[in-house]
């Protein structure tokens, strides 16, 4: 994006997880150098998960551009650390300290002390909170429910059509004469294992992104056309994809995706349940879905759903509360019965 771009000082990169600079003293390696320039433009990274911290130092001319770049990234430690016995069980006594003493002497290691204002804070106002969420069981989780982004030779992901169903049940109770709902893969971030499934469970590590509930009206032409650009960009099919997150699950509908038909006509079978059967999707008819508010406005291949006949309209509930308050509703959580998406995988050679 830099070498495209013109009159821009800095991009400061992230949700890449790229380890941005020279760590092979801490087995690493390398990646490029930190704070690298490209057609005048300086781009930095500093991993992911607040692993590391960058410093960037920008030097401008009196034009704005960019005389300088430089800073510094380090990899970030507590002052309590463990060390992987399967890499140290061969130090001798007292050697894990000089190797605690090495780290503290690198350039690109810093040891963080805790903030006691902050550690106040987080004991007075937010632990408590998390442990109660921790402790509100919503339902049970009767089996393994497992996730994946991409169906593959085990199935799809079990849990996401859950998911799905909340959006469209969370529709249906807020007024909204809901056909279907549709969410993509990259939107659920957890397999659940059996036993009680609390609130920190859901918001946490299933649904993290607070991401709002949007409604909107679609013709079914557009429909199948995102259906379709979805999945291509999931797998990089005749496109330059953005990653497998895209990929789409469905509640109330269900069709077959031909990975070798040709570009726009790979979506067969494309139907929604309606008054007791399964009924062909028709092009120029007008559907109610309900997605987040990320696929709903078109990203990551879903671009055809902005042919809306309704502007998306907010829910004003996040992902999370909304499958909490359809979980709870449920004795327990199970695998769905049928498949609802019939991916037909490559197997052409002209073909990614």
């Amino acid at each position: 994006m830099a070498e495209e771009l013109d009159g821009v000082g800095a991009i400061i990169g992230g949700h890449t997880h790229t380890m941005q600079g020279d760590f092979s003293n801490l087995g690493y390696g390398v990646t490029d150098d930190y704070a690298r320039m490209l057609s005048g433009t300086c781009v930095v990274q500093a991993g992911c998960n607040a692993m590391s911290l960058g410093q960037l130092e920008l030097d401008f001319n009196a034009d704005g551009s960019v005389e300088r770049a430089g800073g510094v990234h380090q990899l970030l430690l507590g002052r309590q650390f463990t060390f992987d016995a399967s890499r140290t069980e061969h130090l001798e006594e007292g050697q894990h300290q000089a190797v605690k003493a090495y780290l503290q002497a690198q350039p690109n290691v810093r040891f963080c002390v805790k903030d006691p204002e902050i550690e106040n804070l987080l004991n007075s106002d937010y632990r408590p909170a998390v442990r109660q969420l921790q402790t509100q069981h919503i339902t049970k989780v009767a089996e393994p429910l497992r996730h994946t982004r991409i169906p593959d030779a085990k199935g799809p992901s079990q849990i996401a059509p859950l998911v799905v169903d909340a959006f469209r049940w969370q529709g249906i109770q807020q007024g909204y004469d809901v056909d279907f709902a549709i969410h993509n893969a990259g939107g659920v971030r957890a397999s659940l294992n059996p036993g009680p499934l609390t609130s920190a469970d859901i918001a946490g590590r299933l649904l993290p992104f607070a991401i709002g509930l949007m409604v909107y009206k679609v013709k079914g032409k557009y429909l199948r056309q995102a259906l379709e650009g979805a999945i291509n960009n999931a797998i990089d099919n005749g496109v330059e994809g953005t990653g497998s997150g895209s990929f789409p699950y469905v509640s109330n509908l269900r069709f077959t995706y031909r990975c070798c038909a040709e570009k726009g006509a790979r979506v067969e079978s494309l139907e929604t349940f309606k008054e007791g059967e399964w009924r062909l999707i028709e092009d120029d008819v007008v559907y109610t879905s309900v997605s987040s508010g990320y696929t709903a406005t078109g990203k990551e291949g879903y671009d055809a759903l902005l042919n809306y006949e309704m502007e998306p309209v907010a829910l004003n509930v996040t992902m999370a509360e909304a499958f909490e308050a359809y979980a709870y509703t449920l004795s327990e959580l199970r695998a769905p019965d049928s498949i609802r998406v019939n991916y037909i995988p490559c197997q052409c050679a002209d073909v990614a």
